[in-house]
Order: structure tokens, then C-alpha cells, then sequence
């Protein structure tokens, strides 16, 4: 089986998703909701620092081929999972929670990456995004390191969650 690229170019409609694909965001979203929350059930905790690193983002978006509904990818899937995570954090809890989210986005395809920064900038994650979101357009092996460096600055109890895709 041959494997085709998605394509996604500015101004056109974004690429099918296939049904792995909707399963595999599916999947990351549960896990990533429930990490977060599992990490941090001792409500002693004031805070927790993560980076998510996608290392074959995308163009961020998809069209189902049943419905034709866009389906975002998982660049959105960590957006949400976030939010999710984060508001249930937060129940029970006399103090504020702080969970600090930075995230990498890399896609070396260029139309994929423009396709990316563009539906990100059009987005209710558009200002999250502008604070913690670092888009690069590059090879994951190429930017791996600068990454790994960046998860040690941001000091002791970072927490970090690599999501390389089986294409990548």
C-alpha cells in the first residue's frame, strides 16, 4: 500500500482525513486530558509546566469524507485537550491552578505550514497561540535539539510529550 501525502494549499478546501487519523486524534486527546489530570490530582499542587511537541503538524485541518464537517488536527486536538485538562484541574480546588502550556508545532512542508499558521491565526486558540505557540518550519530532526534545549530552560518539573507521526 502506497501511502499519498495530504496536500493543503491556501484558499483551497484542507485534504480528506482518513479514519486512523480521526481514531489517532481521538486517542491523543484521551490521553492527554487524562495525563494532565492524573499528574496533577494532589490539589497541593499550585502548578505544572508542559511542552508539547508536535513533530509532523500539518496544515492543522482536514474534511471528513462522510459528512464533509472539517475534522482539526492535532495541533487543535492539543488546543483542546488543554483546555479541557485544565478546567477540570481546577474543580475542587480552594487555589488557582496554573498549568503552563508551550507548544511546538514543526511541519517542513511549506503550503502545509502556511496552511497550519493560517487556520491557527483564524482560530479561538489564536491568542493562546500567539503566547505559547512556537511554529516552525522545518524537519523534526532538524529542530529536535533546539527543542530539547528550550524543555531545559523552562527548569525543573517540566514535563514534556513528544507526538511524532508514523509518516514522519
Amino acid at each position: 500500500m502506497s501511502y499519498e501525502n495530504h496536500s493543503w494549499d491556501l484558499g483551497s478546501p484542507p485534504p480528506e482525513i482518513r479514519p486512523h487519523s480521526i481514531a489517532k486524534h481521538r486517542v491523543l486527546r484521551q490521553y492527554l486530558e487524562k495525563d494532565v489530570t492524573v499528574l496533577t490530582s494532589n490539589k497541593r499542587i499550585p502548578e505544572m509546566r508542559l511542552t508539547l511537541v508536535d513533530g509532523f503538524a500539518g496544515g492543522g485541518v482536514y474534511q471528513r469524507s462522510d459528512t464533509r464537517q472539517l475534522h482539526y488536527g492535532s495541533p487543535f486536538v492539543m488546543f483542546e485537550a488543554m483546555k479541557n485538562a485544565n478546567i477540570a484541574v481546577q474543580e475542587g480546588r480552594i487555589k488557582p491552578f496554573q498549568l503552563e502550556v508551550e507548544y511546538f508545532f514543526i511541519e517542513k512542508d511549506r503550503s502545509a505550514f502556511e496552511y497550519l499558521q493560517s487556520t491557527v491565526q483564524n482560530s479561538e486558540y489564536a491568542s493562546e497561540a500567539k503566547e505559547h505557540a512556537n511554529f516552525l518550519n522545518a524537519t523534526f530532526a532538524e529542530v529536535c535539539h533546539q527543542i530539547e534545549e528550550r524543555i531545559d530552560q523552562r527548569g525543573r518539573g517540566g514535563r514534556a510529550i513528544f507526538v511524532l507521526d508514523q509518516f514522519g
